[in-house]
């Protein structure tokens, strides 16, 4: 490795009259539209960003049309706009050579090394706004190293120069900065200009500092190549594999659908509670119980305006005039009751110990329901025929059946059409009250009306 600096640095002596920046004049390199970083989703690669640049009077002279200077300046603006607004690391920016007039030090920190902002780092870069004055890149490299004593974690060095006048204490300052934090510090190279002698010197450093690489400026002269670099050596963008703006690292719902909005874990919102996910629900605020199509829309299967899972007497024939529940607007709903299952439960509609026959009460029960069918054409019922749990259950299940049909015979007799009505018996099943007092058993001997389709 000694070798192959000091050949570096011997060949770069004798080729110097022969080659370098251009002698010719040129012109500053014009800013043009820097990069701008498209993402959120990013991982730091590094913990620390130094960039050090070159400012001699070498670097007035021509890479190209443009003075070396300036071709350094730009790259770096670019850099510096490319990365990542909110990016979690500390930056310093440090330049050898300028104008006495600046400072009679040979080299300068214009930035200390401190949290990244990109208008600090802007703001140190216009210091020295000229190139002038002798290279000391290895006071640079030294004074990088001094930085990263109260530091920790990764650092990724950036030097920036046409190679000229480098010598050994340039090589000592990277053994010695490899040799204080080893493979936490990477640098980088960056050779400007056209001297095959300094490029070879870049190339020296890079190889000397084993971890990092060399690059020529002319391979950073778009966009596209500095945030190339830049992901790959500083940041890397992260997968998103769902689209959902959470990383998959932290995306505790993978493989969320396109559209839908997320919490910060990633996991799908449904606002409404409706199965339907917020980004993808075309009716947000739906009704909680409403059942939804694909949207999120409620349906009403029975077009009654209640919506399905909200609807206690689903199939309600189509023009009925309906109450808040979806069950036909009834003459005497205040002796009405509907039931958690939708059916009609009349107040007085009741039978006597193993009787089946329609006393005074049923009656007036049941001709208040049969002008309630007369206003609703529409509407079929089934007649539900029940009992206690006294006695035998095939007994029951007899008796209820015949409960329902003396109910179906009287509404007929009341001018109900017979197939507007259906009869079935459900023996003791489905209690209104308890079976173990009088009063409740007489609750469950008793008639209920299903509205049907």
């Amino acid at each position: 490795m000694k070798f192959f600096k000091t050949t570096a640095i011997a060949l770069f002596a004798i080729g110097f009259l022969v080659s370098g920046c251009s002698v010719k004049q040129c012109s500053d390199l014009p800013a043009g539209n820097p990069p701008v970083f498209d993402g959120s989703n990013y991982s730091k690669k590094v913990d620390n960003l130094i960039i050090i640049a070159d400012t001699s009077s070498s670097m007035e002279q021509c890479s190209g049309n443009h003075t070396c200077f300036s071709a350094t300046q730009n790259i770096i603006t670019k850099m510096i706009s490319a990365l990542p607004s909110d990016i979690d690391i500390n930056s310093a920016y440090l330049t050898y050579g300028h104008l006495m007039s600046i400072s009679p030090k040979p080299n300068l920190v214009n930035l200390e090394l401190s949290k990244f902002s990109k208008s600090r780092f802007n703001n140190a870069q216009a210091k020295v706004s000229e190139p002038g004055g002798t290279s000391r890149l290895d006071l640079s490299i030294d004074d990088a190293c001094n930085m990263l004593g109260n530091t920790s974690g990764k650092t990724a060095i950036f030097i920036f120069g046409d190679g000229r006048d480098a010598n050994e204490k340039v090589f000592a300052s990277i053994d010695k900065i490899k040799g204080a934090y080893g493979n936490n510090v990477c640098v980088y190279p960056v050779h400007v200009g056209n001297s095959v002698e300094g490029e070879k010197v870049f190339a020296g450093i890079a190889s000397s500092a084993g971890c990092g690489k060399f690059y020529k400026a002319e391979s950073l002269n778009n966009n596209e190549a500095i945030k190339g670099m830049l992901a790959g050596l500083v940041y890397t963008k992260v997968l998103d594999s769902d689209g959902d703006g959470v990383i998959d690292s932290l995306d505790k719902c993978p493989g969320t659908p396109k559209g839908a909005i997320v919490d910060k874990y990633g996991c799908p919102i449904d606002s409404d509670g409706d199965g339907v996910y917020d980004g993808l629900d075309k009716c947000p605020n739906t009704p909680k119980g409403a059942i939804v199509d694909k949207h999120g829309c409620p349906i009403d299967s029975d077009g009654d305006g209640v919506y399905d899972g909200l609807d206690k007497c689903p199939n309600t024939p189509k023009g009925t005039k309906v109450d808040k529940y979806g069950c036909p607007v009834l003459s005497v709903s205040d002796k009405v009751t509907i039931t958690e299952r939708g059916t009609w439960l009349y107040k007085g509609i009741q039978f006597g110990t193993e009787k089946d026959g329609i006393n005074a009460k049923t009656a007036a029960a049941l001709d208040e329901l049969a002008a309630t069918l007369k206003e609703n054409k529409n509407i079929k019922l089934e007649v539900q025929g029940y009992t206690d749990s006294t006695g035998n259950s095939a007994y029951n299940y007899k008796l209820s059946e015949k409960r329902a049909d003396s109910v179906k015979k009287y509404l007929e007799n009341k001018g109900i059409s017979s197939n507007r009505l259906v009869s079935k018996g459900y023996g003791p099943s489905n209690p209104r009250a308890t079976n173990k007092t009088v009063e409740g058993r007489a609750l469950n001997r008793r008639v209920e009306f299903k509205p049907l389709n």
